[in-house]
């Protein structure tokens, strides 16, 4: 499906910054389409290392470690895995066995880590950006995504994550839409942060190889504010209109609170859940299959899966659907916006969901479902209470379809 929906102008401002700081200091760019003919490519021990701490090294073929090796590894001023030039990584060793370390960094090809002790690590400093159709593979392994720069922001639309292990974490925004995480293999665990920023969605970003340089795309009919942003992924399709107040423009490496209001309606029946079961890989307790939807983030885990997902200011999961068998739990500074969203852990291992805001949770259409451990009724704990109903008690709004 088109990845299109409108952004903010703090993702703009970065972009232009992204494509600023590469064309300012980048001395040259470096295409790579094949380690075995590249004298770039040097074996050091057990790595095939590209270093080019100057340059943008630009992945175009597809890379794996040179023999007699096992990892791959590339240091640079800015990092392009170019997919629609065949651009991908492959590896097959222990540890770190696929490094992108720069100060800006792109992934739009495949990183595959084919040993369940290998992990996928990138970080930068100003930015990164994963945008799909695009495969991040560590099997049974790990897959790490770091921006540490003050307000560097990690957008990710449209990947699939395959891992034991997926760790996210910036020190501005991240940007989490329309991406798939399937973890994988014992004590599976998914930690999604922003350290100074708000967890949220955007439109995508075009990203393309021009003048020598990476060179980065937006949409023209772009938003001014998260508040004009928080009803697209419903849809994501088509773009609705906004309504009500007239949006107030984001300052830089800022994000505006989600108006989440409260929304009216009438009191929802309360059913039983009866979700649909597939079998897991290892034969334990089976996993709900999510429910249909037509965009937005999903994660799936088996029978010891956590979820963990928190963030400075808001966090915007419209739709969601996170299916973990052990504890959720979402933190927030301000407003978490949880309409429509699915969360539940009733399989595998006992577990507990908590939300907690420091401003308002909206549940509307939510779907919460938390696990009867031995033979105890349980709920979702929202912002401190842990009973139904919800809705009207410590900033919590909405009505949703099942609180179970």
């Amino acid at each position: 499906m088109p990845l299109r929906r409108r952004m903010p102008k703090t993702l703009l401002l970065l972009v232009s910054v992204f494509t600023l700081l590469v064309a300012q200091r980048a001395v040259a760019t470096v295409t790579i389409t094949d380690c075995t003919a590249d004298a770039r490519c040097h074996a050091i021990g057990k790595k095939t290392v590209i270093s080019a701490p100057l340059d943008t090294v630009v992945v175009a073929g597809a890379i794996a470690p040179l023999a007699g090796t096992e990892d791959v590894q590339i240091r640079a001023h800015a990092i392009a895995v170019d997919g629609s030039s065949g651009g991908q990584i492959s590896a097959t060793g222990k540890g770190r066995s696929i490094v992108l370390d720069a100060a800006s960094i792109l992934v739009t090809g495949a990183l595959h880590s084919a040993n369940n002790n290998g992990k996928i690590f990138i970080r930068a400093v100003d930015m990164v950006q994963m945008q799909g159709p695009v495969d991040i593979d560590s099997g049974g392994g790990q897959a790490r995504v770091v921006c540490t720069g003050i307000g560097c922001t990690i957008a990710i639309t449209g990947v699939h994550f395959s891992t034991n292990f997926l760790f996210i974490d910036a020190l501005g925004d991240v940007i989490w839409d329309m991406n798939t995480a399937n973890l994988q293999n014992a004590r599976d665990l998914a930690v999604i942060a922003s350290e100074g920023g708000s967890i949220r969605k955007t439109g995508a970003i075009t990203v393309a190889l021009a003048n020598g340089r990476l060179a980065a795309q937006v949409p023209r009919d772009k938003v001014d504010a998260v508040s004009e942003a928080v009803s697209f992924c419903e849809t994501c399709q088509t773009t609705p209109t906004p309504t009500g107040t007239t949006a107030t423009p984001t300052p830089p490496l800022r994000t505006a609170s989600l108006p989440l209001g409260t929304p009216t309606g009438p009191t929802p029946t309360r059913t039983d859940p009866t979700p649909t079961r597939t079998p897991t890989p290892s034969g334990g307790t089976p996993a709900p299959t999510p429910s249909p939807g037509s965009c937005c983030n999903t994660i799936t885990g088996t029978t010891e899966s956590t979820l963990t997902i928190r963030a400075l200011n808001d966090i915007d999961l419209n739709h969601d659907h996170y299916i973990v068998a052990e504890n959720i739990t979402v933190t927030a500074g301000g407003n978490i916006d949880l309409t429509g969203t699915e969360l539940r852990n009733d399989f595998g291992k006992c577990g507990e969901i908590v939300v907690t805001a420091g401003g308002q949770v909206n549940i509307q259409d939510a779907t919460l479902v938390d696990d009867d451990c031995k033979n105890n009724p349980d709920v979702s704990t929202i912002n401190g209470r842990e009973e139904v109903p919800h809705t009207g008690f410590n900033d919590v709004v909405g009505f949703p379809a099942v609180d179970d």
